[in-house]
């Protein structure tokens, strides 16, 4: 088993060169500059190139999920009876449920056993999605149970026992410990070497997780939708991964188990637009204006420095509308050359 590999704190640079910072977007202006309309961002992974030069890291028993760049796929194995793995791909940023966002992937199964570990006979998931990296590390985090695992958009499956059917049982745990829980089961067999895609939007107006899916390319089955619960606070997570569980921590009557072999292909992220669009600086002789379009959820503070290395908020945030914000500084002549940020945090509810 290998150790976990070290993870960067949520104030690191991006894994990526191409992320942002996690939990706040900062821009750098100059006068007249017009950075335009910011778009959604699209990642798609088809693993035609080694994943580990891509950003993806192992965590756990990196063996079981390994690249395979002679069918340019994702080989992976979900081995309940080894500690909690994850191959999994930073975000360089939150999700959260004020988020829409959305993920599918490919996945044939190439063999699948429940009850694998003796004296576990029970049916068990076989899972991947969105998960926080810093909850998926904590010594605390159990899958097998109610109340050990928090921060989670998955997609998982269990496979039929003599009590219970298969099932496509998605789940949402939020932020909180012990985690309030959001699922729906759709009972729905997924059989070795077939090829199946997987598609899930979550939509932040209604709280909803959608699900659908095809089977050898054409339309499957219609799936129930995870809908959040009234009590449900909030989850916050920051990286895609494939999951393989311990079976560890179940209730010992009802314990399950799982092994199973298959990979993986053609993933797609399309995560939300960024916090900040149609962005411009305007100059004038007494002060400066920066105006953009805000979203909702977020407050925006206007910083500024000589040396692009200290920084200094100037006037309070704002919370965004949705629609466009300004914020201003009134002292050019006292401060005549200024490099300006503007900062974007999540509100608190």
């Amino acid at each position: 088993m290998s150790a976990p590999s070290q993870l960067p704190s949520p104030t690191s640079p991006p894994i990526r060169g191409n992320r942002r910072r996690l939990h706040r977007l900062i821009l750098t202006l100059a006068a007249g500059l017009s950075l335009g309309t910011l778009a959604a961002e699209v990642i798609e992974e088809v693993f035609s190139e080694d994943p580990l030069k891509r950003g993806w890291i192992p965590l756990g028993n990196s063996a079981l999920a390994q690249w395979n760049p002679a069918l340019e796929r994702l080989d992976v194995a979900w081995d309940s009876s080894q500690s909690n793995s994850f191959f999994a791909l930073p975000l360089g940023r939150q999700l959260s449920r004020q988020d829409d966002f959305e993920f599918a992937f490919d996945l044939e199964l190439v063999e699948h056993r429940i009850g694998a570990t003796p004296g576990k006979p029970g049916t068990f998931q076989i899972a991947l999605g969105l998960v926080n990296l810093g909850s998926v590390q904590n010594s605390g985090f159990v899958r097998g149970n109610g109340t050990g695992s928090n921060n989670l958009v998955e997609w998982s499956w269990f496979g039929a026992d003599e009590s219970i059917s298969a099932s496509i049982s998605p789940a949402i745990t939020s932020t909180n410990r012990p985690p309030r829980w959001a699922f729906r089961d759709s009972y729905v067999e997924l059989r070795p070497g077939v090829r199946y895609r997987h598609r899930l939007q979550f939509t932040a107006d209604t709280s909803t997780l959608k699900l659908s899916m095809t089977i050898q390319g054409e339309t499957g089955p219609v799936l129930e939708s995870v809908v959040l619960p009234p009590s449900f606070t909030d989850f916050q997570v920051d990286a895609f991964a494939w999951n393989s569980y311990s079976d560890d921590g179940q209730d010992p009557r009802y314990a399950g188990s799982v092994f199973a072999r298959g990979f993986l292909d053609n993933i797609r992220l399309t995560l939300p637009e960024p916090p900040i669009s149609s962005i411009q600086f305007v100059g004038s002789d007494s002060s400066r204006v920066v105006r953009f379009v805000s979203r909702k959820g977020w407050v925006y503070s206007l910083e500024a420095s000589y040396d692009l290395s200290e920084w200094n908020a100037i006037g309070s945030g704002q919370a965004g509308t949705g629609a466009e914000l300004e914020l201003r500084d009134l002292r050019k002549a006292l401060y005549p050359q200024h490099f300006f940020r503007v900062r974007c945090v999540r509100a608190l509810d």
